[in-house]
């Protein structure tokens, strides 16, 4: 990584790689804030952006094991105004035909990003869930439920909302409850405290002019990030660690068993590692799949060459990833804060320099090992 410093493409980042559930490899490298030359720390905190989704699909899945949801249910079973929804039929320059689709979102579309909701930007800093969400449920389906794969935030917001429907709590109090507090991810919030800001990692971008590294405001969120009374994002709101962020995908590979405590079924956790969208083209490159929740490596091309089928994980708009590479037990997680980057495009050179650079090191040849 620090070869992209070098070249003034990244600030900093953090690096994480733990083997069987125990830290290999810990290293913070470059600046948190150019400006203030402050040195970026390994407790440092990132904006991990759509990394918050796996997270709000683990809670999904908690609430399927014990009954409360359904995963092939009717998303209208729990919210019901997602209840008789338009689908686009037809566009062109002056009109928009519509139609009801064959079946109802479900649960499973949600998870899988098959559903064909339309993504809804904030209103407003302060806009309840329940609003945001109910925007997302009076516009009509972009195609029909199950038939194409369409990444977005939309999913997951729902989600959220069906989470606190069926639970009576709000998002953020169940996932602190029910998986923060458990697996000890002490720092991972979406209302960082103002200590925690102080070791916010600052956000930049490269200049159209010169390419040097300008400061930037997170993107995605609206308002002051200390405050609870700002929107909720279920899709890509959470702040957190390199340590949270390896707590919390440990679990897969422990088969969702941490310090004898069990979070999720093992069924959960097998049904969130596997692909789950059969021959749909899912996924933003080739040779990849879908889960109830994560990205799963089909086939390794490209940018997941160094890695083995199978290995799964999720990344986030900022650069920020983790992945799970379950054959060797690795968990490999990468922090670092860069806006204005396409992270399944001009972020993938990071992901992929980083897995190789974690894969060529277990290899006694100093080759990446080869795929079985």
């Amino acid at each position: 990584m620090r070869t992209f410093m070098e070249t003034g493409e990244v600030a900093g980042a953090v690096t994480l790689i733990a083997r069987d559930g125990r830290i290999i490899a810990f290293d913070a490298q470059g600046y948190g804030d150019l400006a203030q030359r402050r040195v970026l720390q390994k407790d440092d905190l990132f904006w991990v952006a759509s990394m918050t989704k796996p997270i709000v699909a683990t809670a999904v899945m908690m609430l399927i094991d014990e009954g409360h949801v359904s995963l092939d249910a009717p998303v209208e079973a729990y919210l019901t105004e997602f209840k008789n929804p338009w689908m686009i039929a037809e566009t062109s320059t002056d009109h928009q035909t519509l139609r009801r689709p064959a079946r109802p979102v479900t649960i499973r579309d949600l998870l899988t990003h098959t559903h064909g909701l339309v993504d809804i930007p904030i209103p407003r800093a302060c806009t309840p869930l329940a609003q945001w969400v109910d925007e997302v449920a009076r516009s009509p389906l972009q195609f029909e439920p199950g038939s194409q794969w369409r990444y977005g935030n939309a999913s997951m917001n729902t989600l959220g909302r069906i989470i606190e429907m069926v639970s009576g709590e709000t998002l953020p109090d169940f996932l602190q409850k029910r998986i923060f507090a458990p697996l000890g991810m002490t720092d991972t919030t979406f209302f960082p405290t103002a200590a925690q800001l102080r070791r916010l990692a600052k956000s930049y971008y490269p200049s159209p002019q010169d390419g040097s590294l300008v400061e930037s405001p997170i993107t995605l969120i609206n308002g002051d990030l200390a405050s609870s009374h700002r929107t909720i994002f279920p899709g890509a709101g959470l702040f957190s660690t390199a340590t949270d962020m390896f707590r919390f995908y440990q679990i897969f590979l422990d088969e969702g068993v941490f310090a004898e405590n069990r979070l999720l079924s093992s069924n959960a956790v097998k049904a969130m590692t596997t692909s789950q969208t059969g021959t749909l083209e899912a996924g933003f490159s080739k040779g990849m799949s879908w889960s109830l929740g994560m990205g799963i490596v089909s086939t390794p091309t490209g940018w997941t060459d160094s890695l083995p089928a199978g290995s799964y994980g999720h990344d986030g708009a900022s650069g920020t990833s983790a992945m799970v590479e379950p054959s060797n037990r690795l968990v490999m997680i990468l922090m670092m804060q860069r806006q204005r980057l396409n992270p399944h495009a001009d972020g993938l050179k990071y992901r992929q320099a980083f897995h190789t650079a974690t894969m060529t090191g277990l290899s006694p040849s100093g080759r990446a090992p080869a795929l079985v």
